[in-house]
């Protein structure tokens, strides 16, 4: 059991998130402004050296400043309206084309861009939902297949949309089982889904046989590619092994690609596309029934710059099809050197073989904390993303590799290898036995205050050092970690 105060108690963490003066009554100089805003920045990561593992895919400093160039030109356009601004749908248009041909789409292929990956996948199952509500209205309860690797915003889609989503197992090499999907399709199943690659294990799932079954049953079956459709799409336009995945598998309806990642554009860009006008026509929203203008929403946004667009449509045009095909090529050899050195370091073991694309998980072996490992590396200088543990894999910690890394291996393997020796003289870790001791009964407010306590955390501030905190998280009850989070965003968030 688990219980909470309804009146919650509130951290600003302002060690952390430092307080910034309120906005004036008058008006700055924008020479001001822009020094401010130059030192907002100065605690940020440091991204450009190659020592971040997330978050950002540097397109080279000459394509970062044509990316900017191209997105400031069209900052002011707005995409509400595409009578007005007819550059903003030739540009769509000409990125669709190439996402088209990217992904084995033929002439029926249509899509749209949206902010990323998030709005992709919500747009999908929103598509998904109100095609069956005109197509089977006898569904009232419509349910998604998911394998248990899918990305959050699947689920936070079924959250949004009053979808059930019906979470299917993996695998022992972490790729959704076609056996579990298949046994879990009921009479209000109206969509599959499955990645290419999943994000958190870098596999990619047998999107032919799921395609199979999808075309069995008439269902509407999603490739959630937003991570991976420029690597695994350039693989095999390399020379390299891949899986299939896109619209040349028989069954696969609709394709999520974010341009924004491995297609080194500016977030927030996303290419969510179909097999068919017959299905897109569900994404849009049309409003002809309230007192002002017409409304037509393709996407979810109605006013949206053109800047992401724009900036997308520069990035193809600098590195063109053949300079995708050369970045995967490159990416992918870099992802599997970093994987094949951390495999020869002593207590590591990365899951699920050899890379299938250009991300990895790998986890720690005889008695080394994987916690203490993961703030050694980011005392080194090197931003790597933890991951907590599921019944699927113990916490471990991935690595997103792109152009960035290409050349930095043999740096970041030798600081690997002496974090690892440092950590295995690290005093063992006491957590466990103080949680089980502080939380053998009802988890609430005073227990976890207890346990914090006991473990020298000020839980109104984050130490430089997680290690602790991390352990806790990953030992703790799902739910109270999502209250806990919860918790944490909303003192985050504290305005001036």
């Amino acid at each position: 059991m688990h219980k909470f105060e309804s009146e919650r108690k509130s951290y600003t963490y302002s060690s952390t998130f430092k307080v910034n003066m309120p906005i004036p009554v008058q008006g700055r100089h924008p020479e001001e402004i822009i020094a401010e805003l130059k030192t907002l920045k100065k605690d940020d990561i440091q991204w450009r050296n190659g020592r971040l593992f997330s978050y950002i895919y540097h397109p080279g400093d000459e394509g970062e400043a044509l990316l900017k160039a191209s997105y400031s030109e069209f900052l002011t356009e707005n995409g509400i309206d595409p009578t007005s601004f007819p550059s903003l749908v030739t540009m769509e248009n000409d990125v669709i084309g190439f996402m088209t041909r990217w992904l084995h789409g033929d002439s029926e292929t249509v899509g749209h861009l949206t902010t990323g990956g998030t709005e992709s996948l919500l747009l999908a199952l929103k598509t998904a939902r109100d095609r069956a509500r005109v197509l089977y209205p006898h569904i009232t309860k419509p349910e998604v297949i998911l394998p248990f690797t899918v990305h959050s915003s699947f689920f936070k889609a079924c959250s949004y949309f009053d979808l059930k989503p019906v979470v299917t197992p993996v695998t022992a090499n972490y790729k959704a089982d076609v056996n579990a999907i298949r046994e879990a399709i009921t009479e209000n199943t109206i969509m599959l889904a499955a990645s290419a690659p999943s994000y958190a294990f870098g596999v990619v799932d047998p999107i032919r046989e799921i395609g199979e079954i999808a075309l069995e049953h008439n269902l509407l079956f999603h490739v959630d590619s937003c991570i991976g459709g420029f690597i695994v799409g350039g693989m095999p336009r390399a020379g390299m092994a891949s899986t299939d995945f896109d619209f040349s598998v028989p069954g696969v309806t609709s394709i999520s690609v974010d341009i924004h990642k491995y297609g080194y554009a500016a977030k927030g860009c996303s290419a969510l596309l179909y097999k068919n006008d017959e299905i897109r026509k569900y994404q849009y929203f049309i409003c002809a029934d309230w007192t002002g203008y017409s409304i037509v929403n393709p996407t979810m946004l109605s006013s949206k710059t053109g800047g992401p667009l724009a900036g997308a449509w520069a990035m193809m045009n600098y590195f063109g099809e053949a300079g995708y095909i050369k970045l995967a090529a490159q990416t992918v050899e870099t992802t599997r050197k970093l994987a094949e050195g951390i495999n020869a370091i002593p207590g590591l073991r990365v899951l699920g073989g050899v890379p299938e694309a250009s991300m990895f998980t790998f986890i720690c072996e005889d008695n080394l904390n994987i916690f203490e490992l993961n703030d050694e590396m980011n005392h080194r200088g090197w931003k790597l993303q933890l991951q907590l543990g599921t019944h699927v894999a113990p916490a471990n910690i991935h690595l997103t590799v792109n152009r960035s890394h290409i050349g930095i291996e043999e740096a970041f393997l030798a600081d690997l290898k002496l974090a690892v020796e440092t950590v295995r003289n690290v005093e063992p870790s006491q957590v466990q036995r103080i949680m089980g001791e502080e939380l053998s009964g009802e988890v609430d407010e005073q227990s976890l205050f207890r346990l914090l306590s006991r473990l020298g955390i000020d839980p109104s501030n984050l130490p430089k050092r997680m290690a602790v905190i991390n352990e806790v998280m990953d030992l703790l009850p799902a739910p109270v970690v999502k209250e806990l989070l919860g918790r944490f965003m909303q003192g985050v968030y504290r305005p001036v």
